[in-house]
C-alpha cells in the first residue's frame, strides 16, 4: 500500500512537469523574491545545482524536502555567499530524524542589497535605505515504503522602500536507488503560494518545476543531474560531479564540479569546488560564475551530530 502511495505521488508530480511548458519561459523578470532561488550549501552549487537527488543534510530545505525522511543525524548548516558589489547572501539550516520514517527541518535565507542612496525626483540624495529579503523555512519528510516524500513552508517577506510579506511551500519527492543501488530520481515543485504586494503593484513567486537523477559512478565518485522549468524563463539544465578523496578514517576530501545552463550575468555558469570533512564537521567552498559579473564565492559550514 505504501509503494502505491509513493507512486502515485511520484505520477501527480511528473504530471505536474509534463504541463510546464505551458507556463514556463515568461518574461524574465516578471517575479519577485529571487533570492529564494539562490541556493543552499556550497556543496550542492560547486556541483552546477544538479543536486536534488544527492542532498543529504540539512539543505534539504532547499534542494528537496523529501530528502529530510533520509537523515540519519541531527544537521546544522550555513551558507554565507557574495554576489554583486556589496550584496550578501546567507542561508542557515537544522534537520533531525522524527521516529522510524520521519525527518524535521527549519531554516532560513537572507539576502541584503547593500546600502542604497535615496533620490527625489531632482537626483538630490535624501537618505540611505538597505533592501534585503528573508524567508523563514520549516520542513517535514516521510518514508512511505521505499519513497521519500517532504514538504517545505516558508514565510517570505521583502523590503524595498515598503515592505511586502506572504506564504509559500515546496515538494519533493525521491525515488529508491536503483539499479544495484546506483541510480536515484527526484522530482521537486518550489515556490508555489502568494503574491508580493508592494504598495498597489504584486509580483509572483519565482515558481519552478524539476526534475532530477543521481548516479553513484563508483565508490567515492558521484554525479547529479537536474532540468528545471522555471515560471518566467527558459527551462534549463544542473550538472554536476562530486570525487572524495578519504584520509585516515577521520577525514575526507572532495572535489567537485559543475555546470549550469542557467544565464547569470548573460552567460552559463561553470562552477567548481572543494570540501574538507573531519569527522562531523564538513567546510565547503564553491566558485559560482555569472557571465559579465564579478564571480560568486559560497562557504558553508555544516555539522552532522
Amino acid at each position: 500500500m505504501k509503494n502505491i502511495m509513493g507512486t502515485k505521488w511520484m505520477g501527480t508530480v511528473l504530471g505536474l512537469l509534463a504541463v510546464s511548458p505551458l507556463w514556463a519561459g515568461g518574461e524574465a523578470g516578471t517575479v519577485g523574491a529571487e533570492f529564494l532561488r539562490m541556493g543552499a550549501g556550497a556543496r550542492g552549487m560547486s556541483m552546477g545545482e544538479g543536486f536534488s537527488a544527492l542532498v543529504d543534510d540539512a539543505n534539504a530545505l532547499y534542494w528537496n524536502p523529501a530528502a529530510l525522511a533520509g537523515l540519519e543525524k541531527r544537521s546544522a548548516t550555513f551558507m554565507h555567499a557574495t554576489t554583486i558589489e556589496d550584496s550578501f547572501y546567507d542561508f542557515g539550516g537544522y534537520g533531525q530524524k522524527v521516529g522510524k520514517s520521519g525527518g524535521l527541518g527549519v531554516g532560513f535565507q537572507y539576502y541584503s542589497a547593500g546600502e542604497l542612496d535615496n533620490t527625489d525626483v531632482n537626483g538630490n540624495k535624501t537618505g540611505t535605505s538597505t533592501p534585503n529579503d528573508v524567508a523563514v523555512l520549516a520542513g517535514y519528510g516521510h518514508s512511505l515504503g521505499a519513497y521519500q516524500l517532504g514538504l517545505t513552508g516558508k514565510y517570505v517577506q521583502s523590503q524595498l522602500v515598503d515592505t511586502a510579506s506572504t506564504f509559500a511551500f515546496d515538494a519533493g519527492v525521491l525515488t529508491p536507488w536503483y539499479f544495484n543501488d546506483r541510480v536515484r530520481l527526484a522530482a521537486t515543485v518550489v515556490n508555489v503560494g502568494g503574491t508580493l504586494t508592494y504598495d498597489k503593484e504584486s509580483t509572483d513567486l519565482p515558481m519552478a518545476m524539476g526534475v532530477g537523477a543521481g548516479v553513484k559512478i563508483m565508490k567515492n565518485w558521484v554525479a547529479g543531474a537536474d532540468v528545471v522549468a522555471p515560471k518566467d524563463n527558459d527551462t534549463y539544465l544542473g550538472l554536476g560531479t562530486e570525487y572524495k578523496i578519504p584520509v585516515g578514517d577521520t577525514m575526507g576530501l572532495a572535489l567537485r564540479a559543475g555546470y549550469n545552463t542557467i544565464e547569470r550575468g548573460g552567460d552559463a555558469g561553470v562552477t567548481g569546488g572543494v570540501g574538507f570533512r573531519l569527522q562531523g564537521l564538513d567546510v565547503d567552498y564553491a566558485l559560482v560564475t555569472q557571465g559579465d559579473f564579478d564571480a560568486s564565492h559560497r562557504i558553508s559550514v555544516g555539522y552532522r551530530f
